[in-house]
């Protein structure tokens, strides 16, 4: 068995995987109702780790591509009916009044510096720990000065070369990573929960320490891999979130 995998170009391996075992599934060679070969055959088939065939597994699990069960295998299924009601095309923010709106006038300069990657995130973005990471760091107010938000962004600097240079020459963060970088976003993975505010957050939004704030993690995906780790943290009387969904089959298409 491999101990580590061999170099497939900027797209991590485990990414290879799952879009040629997709590839495959979307035209039949693996149909519905039967499972795909065994890890160890498939660690033979692509010449990869264990690990690696794992982390294709359950980006497909993930997507209900695939079911996997112990002692049986993983077996290719047809995605559960509310799943047609469930494709999210985008999740974005709403305010409380038709005042409070914002522009890109409203955000803070872009802060950009280098940090060393924590556990949690460098195992989101498939780095070691202590990887480099550029951090951007901006403040949202309202058009009245009110602070509503601070958005928290961590790139691989690997992806991004020299991008400290252009703090502050784009307001759409992606549109810049394409246009700039050749870095195309294809998904991601949005956490939402409610945190209490700390000192710094206390400071930043003008709020009380511990009030409690809107957060948000999210995890992006693009065509090179995992692209972003960000966080963003909201004062809710001022902030909702608005999920875009459209009726759709989820079928493999």
């Amino acid at each position: 068995m491999p101990a580590a995998d061999p170099p497939m170009g900027k797209v991590p391996a485990y990414m290879r995987i799952y879009s040629d075992l997709h590839m495959k599934m979307k035209s039949n060679r693996y149909p519905v109702g039967t499972f795909l070969p065994t890890e160890p055959e498939l660690e033979k088939l692509y010449g990869v780790s264990r690990t690696t065939i794992r982390r294709a597994i359950a980006l497909l699990s993930q997507q209900g591509f695939v079911r996997v069960t112990q002692g049986r295998g993983t077996e290719v299924i047809k995605p559960m009916p509310y799943r047609r009601f469930a494709n999210v095309k985008s999740i974005s923010t709403a305010f409380s009044s038709p005042e409070a709106e914002v522009s890109a006038a409203n955000l803070s300069q872009i802060n950009i510096d280098l940090i060393p990657a924590k556990k949690e995130v460098a195992n989101a973005l498939d780095r070691v720990p202590g990887s480099m990471l550029y951090r951007l760091q901006r403040l949202v107010r309202l058009l009245d000065g009110r602070p509503v938000a601070l958005l928290v962004n961590l790139i691989p600097s690997d992806l991004v070369p020299n991008f400290q240079s252009y703090a502050n020459t784009f307001t759409d963060l992606y549109s810049f990573l394409s246009e700039t970088y050749g870095i195309e976003y294809l998904s991601s993975q949005e956490h939402i929960t409610a945190k209490a505010a700390t000192i710094l957050e206390s400071n930043a939004l003008n709020v009380e320490v511990g009030s409690p704030l809107l957060y948000c993690i999210r995890v992006a995906q693009c065509n090179h891999g995992p692209m972003e780790y960000a966080y963003s943290t909201y004062v809710p009387d001022l902030h909702s979130i608005v999920i875009n969904m459209d009726v759709r089959d989820y079928a493999l298409v």
